[in-house]
């Protein structure tokens, strides 16, 4: 690496960073970094051929302006040197200080040197002590992740909140660094949960009730979801508990629902998701969605749940003109559509999907295209990239044998590095034999065109033992668009 440029001169680019913790540290500065990077060129007689700066950044990634104009100029060849006081001033992480070598400095025959650590590039034992350095700027940066996680998790074990937006009911006081409850918004959360326990009320439902009675949602704004009213329903906060990574702490916050109701609603929650299973045409699935629209208006139709009743939900299309949630998807302001009840208007298609007399020629004709694109390339791509990345883990682990050979690196670090790659290994190998018993149930399982043929012709009979995606696909496949009309008439544009 590093030809001189003329007259031997080595041209060096000097990066400096500091990043907004490091500001007030005087050996850390930006001043103190140019005075000893300049000191450390003059005693070699190195010309300077710039200085570029990142205030105020962090070295977590790459992604600062002033690494994104070394590497414009590397890449222009402008200098044959780069420069640094500490190799961490570039990344605390390995992976984007071994990127700028491989990738940036390296092709375009560029040295590096670090001033602190005293070593650099235009040696073969610099270049293996590099590595050896990245790996510990990454250990620190890890090491300050982990005492974070165990900050937040001990804080939650104090009954702490965690901090973040305040919580939809309640106030953070700063002083005492509490959640205090806010006594408006603690009347929806408790309206929230008094609906819900009754049994018969779902989420979209009792979003519904809060939008007639003009409530702000969380946010501020004039509209409440389903999906709003179920993160309130399961968020232990409103209990009096602390989360943190899975686990539920008792709080120092007052709860606004009581245990006994706290539970109520889990067990229901808990108990539709499995309770929610429809059978026959729906089976939690809109069947006929991204292709439905509304005969008045033109609109897409969207599939909806209007709550449960009894244990079984009340599921519909709606036109999105009429339904008003999603602005741009609305056609007429003033659409007359109405809701359709899904089983009934899923119904009617399928019945008339029974009926159409399928061409068998052109289902073999599309079936021998369609089996071209059957043969499992996603699985075989798949397996080829976890080949690729196998090769590269043997190799990386051959090199970190080298480098513990030739007495470059520690014992203890040598074991840890090649133990990680051993696992990946492992998994990578566990990985592609996964995907070949996967190519081969494939295959065994590809039906020819003249066996698509014969199944065509009992389309009923399968259509009674299909799951719910493969009806979704045969319908997808047969019906191009469906036309549906205030007073429930149904047109249906076949493929």
């Amino acid at each position: 690496m590093g030809a001189l440029f003329l007259g031997g001169i080595m041209q060096v680019a000097c990066y400096i960073r500091v990043s907004t913790q490091e500001q007030s540290e005087n050996n850390i500065s930006i001043p103190a970094q140019k005075s000893k990077l300049l000191a450390y060129c003059a005693s070699r007689d190195w010309t300077v051929h710039d200085f570029y700066v990142d205030e105020g950044y962090s070295g977590k990634d790459l992604d600062r302006p002033g690494v994104a104009s070394l590497i414009r100029d590397a890449k222009a060849r402008k200098f044959n040197c780069v420069l640094v006081w500490k190799l961490d001033r570039l990344s605390r992480r390995q992976k984007h200080v071994l990127y700028f070598l491989d990738e940036i400095l390296l092709p375009n025959d560029i040295d590096f040197v670090s001033v602190t650590e005293n070593f650099d590039t235009l040696t073969p034992m610099g270049r293996a002590m590099l590595g050896i350095i990245a790996v510990f700027g990454q250990l620190e940066r890890e090491t300050i992740i982990e005492r974070t996680k165990l900050g937040k998790e001990e804080a939650a074990k104090q009954g702490r909140y965690q901090g973040g937006p305040p919580l939809y009911g309640y106030n953070y006081d700063k002083t005492t660094k509490r959640l205090v409850i806010n006594l408006m918004e603690a009347d929806i959360v408790k309206f929230i949960y008094a609906e819900y326990v009754k049994g018969d009320r779902g989420y979209s439902f009792i979003a519904e009730q809060l939008n007639k009675r003009k409530i702000p949602n969380p946010s501020g704004g004039s509209f409440w979801y389903g999906v709003t009213v179920a993160r309130i329903l399961q968020n232990a906060t409103y209990v009096g508990l602390v989360e943190s990574g899975g686990n539920l702490y008792k709080g120092k916050h007052d709860p606004i629902i009581g245990e006994l109701e706290w539970r109520q609603a889990q067990s229901i929650i808990s108990s539709n998701r499995t309770r929610f299973q429809p059978t026959g045409l729906l089976e939690g699935h809109g069947l006929l969605k991204g292709i439905i629209y509304c005969g008045e208006c033109g609109a897409k139709l969207r599939f909806k749940s209007a709550g449960i009743r009894k244990g079984v939900p009340r599921l519909f299309y709606v036109c999105y003109s009429v339904d008003k949630r999603a602005k741009h998807m609305i056609a007429d302001p003033d659409c007359q559509g109405s809701y359709q009840n899904a089983a009934k208007l899923e119904k009617i298609v399928v019945d008339q999907i029974m009926q159409v007399e399928l061409d068998p020629v052109l289902i073999c004709n599309e079936a021998e295209e369609a089996l071209k694109e059957q043969s499992g390339p996603s699985e075989a791509e798949k397996m080829n990239c976890a080949s690729k990345e196998l090769e590269n883990v043997k190799k990386q682990i051959k090199k970190w044998q080298g480098a513990f050979e030739s007495d470059a690196i520690l014992l203890d670090d040598f074991c840890e590095r090649v133990k990680e790659l051993k696992e990946k290994r492992l998994y990578l190998e566990r990985q592609i034999v996964t995907y070949t018993q996967e190519l081969a149930r494939q295959a065994s399982t590809l039906l020819t065109p003249g066996e698509l043929v014969e199944q065509v012709k009992h389309l009923p009979e399968l259509w009674a033992i299909a799951s719910s995606e493969e009806k979704r696909r045969i319908v997808l496949d047969i019906v191009r668009r469906i036309l549906v009309y205030k007073d429930g008439t149904v047109n249906i544009e076949f493929q």
